[in-house]
């Protein structure tokens, strides 16, 4: 889905799902008009590419680069990794508006444009602009989509608040400095505890017309004070982020190691003299000896391009990617692209077909290896959706050796591992051994659930019964999970600790 960021005091992102698109093939021999010089940054954490020049993508980089190892120095769960992102920094303005689409507002101002593209995130933004606001609202919505990728299930206060902490990120020498006052939001006013502690983003005071500010001002209060109050912020942020998804409005006060009634005072301590704020060691000499920076290849620019300009331009993104395709045709990038687009317009075959051709020619991507698995379970349920134990023959066996190869990719990929739980499921051929194999994707909340389900279903399968029965009773006793799921859970332990009757 793309998202569209604006500026101003009162800076908060709209979003608008992606509809449909149009794509047709061919052309090929077309002249492409000249392009201009693009560079391309690449580095394990992003790849970055522009037509300025080379000290502006320097330097956005490297504020780049801090902002990714400080979210996950200091938000993230020990091990938890982030998939590389992709930005698109254009010199002109104009280019900017250009792919990110013209906003219905006509008080809309873009910042920055994001669009998820198989499991990563594509941003444009502009260096002719406000950079500082600009990187500012990237980071915060890139900070809220990482908790969701993750899987983390928080409290819109919790993602919303961290974000926009995480935003004043800036640098100072060889320090990041974060915490800073973002001085964008309307403190004028509060939202009574109880109630905000209940906003989610389809909240009227999260956006709409009751959206005065109030909600995001006091989210970046309350984080801020989680966040940079104490030393021990990491400790803090995961005691509050593993709890705070599953405990009600009368428990707030013990995770946060202060009584609701007493949180107003708590803050106006924290904030009373100077703001206080948290300094990070950075080297950015280190960094940059990370980076590759080369000319970027004309066709790896239009198929990204191409992604932007997919839900509000089809008919240009159809026209980047046929001179893409004739520029490159054997690229997996390309491949890659049309495929998404294929899946948009409603063409689950022809998207397949331009996934698998993606892996032929060498694709690094997890996701078309998961989506070419998928439509081999898909085909062995015979469209029905419903699998049964063990029938998918050899396309349980291509699908399980795909996923396997997708994991190599991404080790904590959960998608990965809930899919190969299901093809699993659906082998003729299992082993006790081969269950392991999904227990490094059962992690917290319902993503983890969804693995352990079909982990007790393969134990089930081989009549390890005292496995399964434990696994459907975790599951059924998670608050976390919703609740036709853990219904589903109690059936499943009821059938599996049932009596034997003998005839």
């Amino acid at each position: 889905m793309p998202h569209r960021f604006r500026g101003g005091r009162a800076s908060f992102f709209v979003r608008h799902w992606l509809t449909s698109l149009v794509v047709t093939l061919g052309l090929a021999g077309v002249s492409p008009a000249a392009e201009p010089t693009w560079l391309k940054l690449k580095c394990d954490d992003f790849s970055l590419y522009t037509d300025a020049s080379q000290r502006d993508m320097e330097n956005f980089a490297l504020t780049y680069s801090a902002f990714r190892q400080i979210s996950r120095d200091l938000l993230l769960r020990p091990g938890a990794s982030v998939p590389p992102s992709t930005i698109i920094l254009f010199r002109r303005t104009d280019s900017l508006k250009k792919y990110a689409g013209a906003p219905d507002d006509p008080d809309f101002r873009i910042a920055a444009f994001s669009i998820e593209v198989d499991g990563r995130l594509l941003t444009a933004v502009s260096v002719a602009g406000d950079r500082e606001q600009a990187q500012s609202t990237v980071f915060e919505f890139e900070t809220i989509w990482m908790f969701d990728r993750l899987g983390y299930l928080l409290p819109t206060w919790i993602s919303q608040g961290a974000g926009e902490v995480i935003s004043s990120l800036a640098i100072n020498k060889s320090n990041a400095v974060l915490g800073r006052d973002p001085e964008r939001f309307n403190d004028d006013d509060t939202i009574p505890w109880k109630r905000f502690f209940e906003i989610n983003q389809a909240s009227p005071e999260y956006k709409g017309k009751n959206s005065t500010g109030a909600f995001h001002a006091q989210a970046w209060s309350l984080m801020h004070w989680v966040l940079l109050d104490q030393d021990d912020a990491r400790e803090r942020f995961q005691r509050v982020s593993a709890e705070l998804n599953i405990l009600h409005f009368d428990e707030i006060t013990r995770v946060l190691d202060c009584p609701v009634a007493d949180l107003d005072r708590a803050l106006n301590r924290h904030f009373k003299g100077r703001l206080k704020t948290k300094t990070f060691p950075f080297d950015p000499v280190a960094l940059r000896a990370k980076w590759t920076i080369a000319p970027a290849s004309t066709y790896e620019v239009m198929a990204h391009k191409a992604d932007l300009l997919a839900s509000h331009q089809p008919a240009e993104a159809h026209a980047e990617l046929d001179r893409a395709l004739a520029l490159a045709p054997d690229a997996p990038i390309v491949h890659e692209a049309l495929a998404r687009l294929a899946f948009r317009e409603g063409d689950a075959e022809s998207a397949i077909r331009y996934y698998r051709s993606a892996i032929e020619h060498g694709s690094k991507n997890a996701i078309p290896r998961l989506r070419s698995a998928s439509a081999h379970l898909d085909e062995s349920s015979g469209g029905t959706g419903s699998d049964r134990a063990g029938n998918a023959g050899s396309n349980a066996a291509e699908a399980i050796a795909e996923i396997r190869d997708a994991l190599a990719i991404e080790p904590r990929n959960l998608e990965a591992y809930r899919l190969l739980g299901r093809a699993l499921f659906v082998s003729p051929k299992l082993a006790e051994n081969d269950i392991e194999e999904l227990t490094p994707g059962i992690v917290p909340g319902r993503d983890g659930a969804y693995v352990r389900f079909y982990r007790a279903l393969l134990y089930s399968r081989l009549n390890l019964s005292e496995q399964a029965a434990a696994d459907f009773k975790a599951i059924a006793a998670d608050p976390a999970v919703p609740s036709q799921d853990r219904k589903r859970a109690e059936d499943c332990l009821a059938r599996e600790t049932a009596p034997v009757r003998k005839r």
